[in-house]
């Protein structure tokens, strides 16, 4: 976090709690509900104005270029990435807007990835299980909240 102003910490407490909110739900039902991202990120666009280092056009440009990039990869993928994940990555990149997106995209990346390397090679999966990937989304948008 760049500063410590009472705003700045309370849209951190806000936007980390929709996060963890948002993996526990795909973790335990593999549900994003859009009651949930849809409203967070209005106000994640509503209150970029609010942040030290980032603003309104960092917010559309880290929202709008997480959810391309997802789609992308959703595409690529033939839907192993599901819908919810294309509209985590949009709320993440909205929130902590660009660059910090790309410091979430690479936590996610890199956490998601080493963990489906580690059930690969313990055989608790294998290439066709399902990985929930919102908590790793999450993840990095909370450490990019906190960079």
């Amino acid at each position: 976090m760049a500063s410590s102003a009472p705003v700045e910490v309370g849209l951190v407490v806000c936007f980390g709690s929709v996060f963890v909110l948002l993996a526990s739900l795909d973790l335990r039902a593999r549900t994003i509900p859009n009651a949930v991202v849809y409203p967070a990120l209005l106000v994640a666009l509503l209150c970029s104005w609010a942040w030290v280092d980032h603003g309104p056009i960092s917010a559309l440009v880290g929202g709008g270029g997480a959810f391309a990039v997802a789609v992308v990869f959703r595409t690529l993928s033939r839907g192993a990435l599901g819908g919810g994940d294309v509209k985590m990555a949009a709320l993440v990149g909205g929130v902590v807007g660009y660059p910090a997106v790309l410091i979430a995209g690479a936590v996610a990346a890199v956490g998601g990835g080493l963990t489906a390397l580690l059930l690969l090679v313990t055989r608790r999966a294998t290439r066709t299980t399902a990985l929930p990937y919102v908590p790793f989304l999450a993840l990095g948008g909370i450490i990019a909240l906190l960079r």
